[in-house]
């Protein structure tokens, strides 16, 4: 529940700096978005580093901190996604078994599994096609004529994004472990449904583009009545 509501308040404060830079509402709009992103940034980092400095920080806290800086943390999980991708081959399996050592393997760290049992090209070609797909969804979204249809999309893309660019993270060692998915790979009922309802919403919306424009203008002849009450 922690990474899904990080995810969506991520999600909603570049909504927010879109709508903000295209005007739609009556504020300075670089202020506002340094406003934004300033507020967000800090609620997280400024609690966290007086709680570091003063040694108040629990212990699950600095172990999942020591991932961003340190080569060999506490995490068992992290050291041994380290060592998955550092003995990858280029092509083919590196001999280890990350569908025994690891939990969840086919779903939090999917792409360590795929790099590790086919090789850094078949992880690279996922997240190549992954790229396309997500790129292919803001490009669709940001090109909509109806303000709704644009938000919509961009959000979907914005999920999608977000969750790709952690999960990956964390299947290389890189960031502390949280649940994410790795969208149309990721195995688990949850994570298909999601990502398939997504994809149909971004579908719904390019089906459905030219129907309502931004401005809605009416070209029905106007007339007049003229009437008198005769007394």
């Amino acid at each position: 529940a922690y990474s899904e509501g990080f995810i969506l308040i991520v999600s909603m404060l570049i909504l927010m700096t879109i709508a903000i830079s295209k005007g739609w509402f009556i504020v300075p709009k670089k202020a506002m978005i340094a406003v934004l992103w300033g507020t967000f940034v800090g609620r997280w980092t400024i609690p966290t580093a007086i709680s570091f400095c003063m040694g108040t920080l629990p212990d699950y806290q600095k172990v999942r901190l020591s991932a961003w800086y340190s080569p060999v943390t506490e995490s068992y999980v992290i050291n041994y996604l380290r060592e998955v991708f550092a003995s990858s081959k280029l092509i083919g399996n590196n001999g280890m078994t990350p569908a025994e050592m690891l939990p969840e393997y086919n779903s939090d760290y999917i792409f360590a599994y795929i790099s590790s049992m086919y090789g850094l090209l078949a992880g690279i070609l996922v997240l190549s096609l992954l790229v396309f797909l997500i790129v292919s969804i803001l490009g669709i979204s940001l090109r909509q004529k109806n303000q709704l249809g644009m938000m919509t999309g961009v959000g979907v893309g914005t999920v999608l994004m977000i969750n790709t660019v952690l999960n990956i993270l964390i299947a290389v060692g890189r960031f502390p472990t949280i649940t994410t998915f790795l969208p149309l790979f990721s195995t688990g009922r949850s994570n298909i449904i999601v990502t398939y309802a997504l994809i149909g919403i971004v579908l719904s919306i390019y089906k459905y583009k030219s129907i309502y424009p931004k401005y809605v203008s009416s070209n029905l002849p106007k007339f007049s009545v003229d009437f008198k009450i005769k007394v």
